[in-house]
């Protein structure tokens, strides 16, 4: 499952967490959305200046949030 959607806020995961159990999935696997270089993702985000360019991303994505950057 893949998280930090535009869409996406705080209440994402319980929503996740709540759809696990529900469906009973044994294991499941989290990430953040990362935009792959030369990808539609990665060039609207660099267009719009939402990209993070260190080169370790301190939360495991290179996405800046719409609602602007995690603390």
């Amino acid at each position: 499952m893949i998280m930090g959607f535009d869409n996406d806020d705080s209440t994402i995961f319980d929503a996740q967490r709540q759809f696990v159990q529900e469906s009973r999935i044994p294991l499941a696997m989290m990430g953040m959305l990362h935009a792959i270089p030369k990808t539609p993702l990665h060039d609207r985000l660099a267009a719009e200046g939402r990209l993070d360019p260190s080169d370790e991303p301190e939360f495991g994505t290179n996405v800046i949030p719409l609602r602007g950057r995690p603390r």
